[in-house]
């Protein structure tokens, strides 16, 4: 038995049905996934401060992040250690310096005004083995059907946050 309420954070461009899978697991636990601001359909009025993502905790919590959703975890748990009972961080960074804030920006640029060639790119890089030689993903890679299931949100995140 879980003996304190979870709290799964998503990455940038999801939105909380990425844990899906995850809260089928945790059946019978108290489980919260929110959209983090500027996800799920929700537009931000502006630039905003990780401070500004962290939702509202009231009792000691164990905290799940993922990428963007790792570092509000973090914050929460500098801010507020008292409320976070564990703090589990996946595939997220803690600090980034301006050069890698310029080159997220440079990426979401990139994206807004070619997402396929922006994840062509993105696969290139990594050599990845789903990238047919003319640069078009192998369409019956889990790889491409990630790359389908996340083009909503990308394309409705737009510019309503940074990264």
């Amino acid at each position: 038995m879980i003996d304190a309420p979870v709290l799964l954070l998503h990455g940038v461009g999801l939105d909380r049905t990425v844990w899906d899978p995850v809260i089928a697991l945790l059946a019978g636990a108290d489980v919260r996934a929110p959209n983090l601001p500027g996800h799920g359909g929700h537009l931000l009025d502006g630039p905003v401060a990780l401070r500004d993502l962290v939702p509202d905790v009231a009792v000691p919590t164990h905290v799940v992040g993922f990428s963007l959703g790792g570092m509000v975890a973090t914050r929460l748990a500098a801010d507020h250690p008292e409320l976070v009972r564990s703090l589990t961080l996946v595939a997220t960074v803690a600090e980034r310096s301006p050069e890698e804030r310029e080159a997220v920006q440079a990426r979401l640029a990139a994206a807004e005004a070619d997402l396929d060639a922006s994840f062509a790119t993105a696969l290139a890089q990594a050599k990845h083995p789903d990238l047919e030689p003319d640069g078009d993903l192998n369409t019956g890679s889990a790889e491409a059907q990630v790359h389908e299931a996340c083009r909503p949100a990308a394309v409705r995140r737009g510019r309503q946050g940074g990264g």
